[in-house]
Parts: structure tokens; sequence; C-alpha cells
């Protein structure tokens, strides 16, 4: 290997050569070419993230809708059940509205017990007279 020496420059040009004036010009040209480009187009929020608010809107109006249905279900089982009873009670009874009030009346009356023999004897009372005991439960 031959050694290098610093001081004498190599022999052979390197292949790479600069164009007269260049560095001179370069600032110019490159100010041209800045004020050529246009500006870079800015994406908002909103167009970034569309999909995902569209989809959060979907799911928000899906859920709501499965709510309202799943609340209309319940009210027309409520309203069914109802109807039933009233139907049952206006055709299968035979009590009038007097009895009802003497049925309320006998539900909010509270039976005084003071001993086990008191409600020994009201127990027999009711297991004699079956009406009697209808009339208290229902």
């Amino acid at each position: 290997m031959n050694p290098i020496n610093l001081n004498n420059p190599p022999q052979n040009p390197s292949g790479f050569t600069v164009p007269e004036g260049y560095f001179e010009t370069f600032s110019t040209r490159l100010q041209n070419r800045l004020e050529e480009e246009t500006p870079v187009k800015s994406i908002s929020f909103w167009s970034k993230h569309a999909k995902t608010f569209y989809g959060m809107a979907a799911v928000l109006v899906i859920g709501l809708g499965i709510g309202m249905l799943w609340h209309w279900e319940v009210q027309k089982e409520e309203e069914a059940h109802w109807s039933a009873i009233a139907s049952y009670v206006s055709e299968n009874t035979d009590l009038t509205d007097e009895h009802y009030l003497e049925l309320i009346e006998l539900q909010n009356t509270e039976v005084p017990v003071a001993s086990d023999t008191e409600a020994k004897a009201l127990e027999e009372m009711l297991l004699e007279n079956e009406a009697l005991e209808y009339s208290i439960t229902h």
C-alpha cells in the first residue's frame, strides 16, 4: 500500500464537479422554489375522525332503539296483565263494590293478638269458617 501524504492532494479527479456560480445563486433559487410550492392542505379534526364519530352515533342510536323497544314491550305485557285481571274479576266474581270496600276495610284493620291462647282461638275460628278466611286473605 502506498502511504497517504496529506500535504499533497491526490492527482486523480474525484468525478464530482460544481457548476459555475452554483453557490452564489443558491439562495435565490431556493426562495423561488419555496414560493412556487402550494401550501400543504390541513386536515381538520372532524374529517380525520369522522368514521369514529359515525360509529359512536350508530351505537348510541342502536342502544336507544333497543332500550325503547324493550320498554314498550314491557309496557304492553303489563297492560295485558292488568286487563286480564280486570276482565277476570268482572266476569268471575259476584262481589259488588260494597263487598270490595268491606274487604279493604278488613285488610286495613289490625287484629290485636295478646297471647298464644287468643292466637290459637283465632286460628280455630278461621279453620271452621272458610268464607271468613277467604274474605281476609283476598
